[in-house]
């Protein structure tokens, strides 16, 4: 048993003494840091793709067709109103606007976006 633990102190003592102890400890150290960073980064990397998927899913999806028709028919209301009382010799059936409905929906569009 004394012959184990002089062994064991041998070995202790000569890698206190030795220099290449130290730094194959400290590679082991560093390559185990190196790859706990890694793994974080993956993870953390892999959710915020997985988060930025499911807000743009959810963007996507989200637009409701009965609140954009009713949007529509209220902005479409009020152009109609301002351009009757602006132009009060247009209101013939026939030309309501002066541009068709696709150019006019495309202007409303265009002015909602920008606001």
């Amino acid at each position: 048993m004394n012959n184990y633990n002089l062994l064991f102190d041998e070995a202790i003592q000569q890698r206190l003494q030795s220099s290449q102890w130290d730094k194959a400890m400290a590679l082991q150290v560093m390559s185990k840091v190196k790859k706990r960073n890694r793994l974080y980064t993956a993870f953390v990397s892999a959710a915020a793709m997985i988060l930025f998927a499911v807000a743009v899913t959810l963007w996507q999806y989200n637009s409701d067709d009965t609140t954009n028709n009713a949007m529509y028919s209220f902005v479409h209301a009020q152009v109609n109103g301002v351009y009757t009382t602006v132009f009060p010799e247009a209101n013939n059936a026939e030309t309501p606007y002066m541009y068709g409905d696709d150019r006019l929906g495309d202007i409303i569009e265009t002015a909602l976006f920008e606001r």
